[in-house]
């Protein structure tokens, strides 16, 4: 079963608002419906031909090839603001800054950042949602983090939402500017070091993080490591969740991206509140 860290990552997300938040997910609607439909023109026939021949439902499901799957949110922190590399004060991401479309909304929010090199600042919280995938129980022992880039703060352009009040902070945090950056709990301790994981099929636990930087743009990937029944193993994600044998098959642009605070932008946006939209300070 998860542990209380289960409890920190679901009071992670209390004082936010919706729209700061990205979930990633999974299945298909109309593929599912596809299958529904299908399902029950057969289903007579599947019936009896499973009683003529003696057919009965498993008793245990079978393994899954995964040991668990990886749902990722991220908690933006909109008191830090958000940072680019480039002068960001013509085109269409200067309009729809401007506008408020590609800054209040969470998905234009998340197509900005990965298209114009942005990154949020000082604070990101990360939240994995795992769900065990086997019978057998698995157990979560570690989570690795894998700086690959350490670059200069962004210093193109800022935007600064607005804010009312401030955000949760997840008491479980990892500083980027350390060279060995490290999953620790509010003591300061590792966080494995004290606390393990044990999930069976459908049991959920999320494991919630802040990440913080001030000195420097950094990108990442994560690591799981884990020990089932046939022993030790790791796992490698993205920021989507995707899994990878190691952490050379991850692009740049599917990892985590934070960047410190620069003294000076070339560009800056502030908030209209009450008012919607932005404007150049």
């Amino acid at each position: 079963m998860a542990d209380e860290n289960t409890e920190q990552g679901q009071a992670a997300g209390q004082g936010q608002k919706k729209w700061w938040r990205r979930l990633a997910w999974t299945g298909t609607l109309g593929l599912a419906s596809a299958i529904a439909a299908v399902s029950i023109i057969f289903q007579d026939a599947t019936i009896k031909l499973s009683e003529k021949v003696g057919l009965r439902e498993p008793a245990v499901k079978p393994e899954g090839a995964q040991p668990f799957v990886v749902s990722v949110i991220t908690d933006y922190f909109p008191e830090q603001g958000f940072a680019f590399s480039a002068a960001l004060d013509d085109g269409p991401h200067a309009a729809g800054i401007l506008t408020g479309s590609e800054v209040d909304d969470p998905q234009g929010l998340a197509k900005l950042l990965d298209d114009a090199g942005g990154a949020p600042r000082k604070e990101v919280g990360v939240q994995l949602v795992v769900t065990g995938m086997r019978n057998t129980p698995i157990r979560i022992t570690g989570i690795g983090v894998n700086k690959s880039a350490r670059t200069k703060v962004l210093s193109g352009t800022s935007i600064q939402p607005s804010t009312q009040g401030q955000s949760s902070v997840i008491p479980v945090r990892v500083n980027l500017d350390q060279t060995r950056a490290e999953v620790r709990d509010k003591s300061g301790a590792p966080y494995f070091s004290r606390h393990n994981i044990d999930l069976k099929r459908d049991e959920r636990a999320t494991i919630g993080m802040t990440y913080t930087a001030e000195h420097a743009t950094y990108r990442w990937t994560l690591s799981i490591d884990y020990v089932d029944n046939k022993g030790k193993h790791t796992v490698h994600i993205d920021k989507s969740g995707r899994q990878y044998r190691t952490a050379a098959e991850i692009s740049s642009g599917n990892s985590f991206v934070l960047t410190g605070k620069a003294r000076k932008y070339k560009v800056a946006y502030e908030s209209n509140n009450p008012s919607p939209g932005y404007h150049l300070r």
